[in-house]
């Protein structure tokens, strides 16, 4: 889980820092702050999925030796604060960028 999201972020970040320096010089600053925002909030999206994930999992297993429709519902109930989670902080991270870009 970790190691992989590591291994992914140093390539992540090796591609924001080379795009950044290419956007900058078409499009500007305020496109290349947006671009890094959206890149962290992506990362960071990323990294607070893996945690809900493997959290659910671990419950959703546990579940399922009592009954699978116990599991199921553990499941949704697990990808149902994902999805919310991970969408708010997209949300927040737009409204954040167009507050400051007004």
């Amino acid at each position: 889980g970790m190691s992989f999201l590591m291994a992914e972020y140093t390539y992540m970040a090796v591609y924001i820092v080379l795009f950044s320096i290419f956007l900058v010089f078409f499009t500007g600053v305020p496109t290349t702050i947006a671009f890094v925002v959206g890149s962290v909030t992506s990362i960071l999206c990323g990294w607070i999925g893996m945690k809900i994930a493997v959290f659910t999992n671990v419950r959703t297993t546990h579940q399922c030796w009592k009954n699978l429709s116990a599991g199921f519902d553990v499941a949704i109930q697990g990808g149902c604060v994902m999805g919310l989670s991970l969408v708010s902080l997209g949300l927040l991270a737009l409204f954040a960028l167009i507050e400051i870009f007004k």
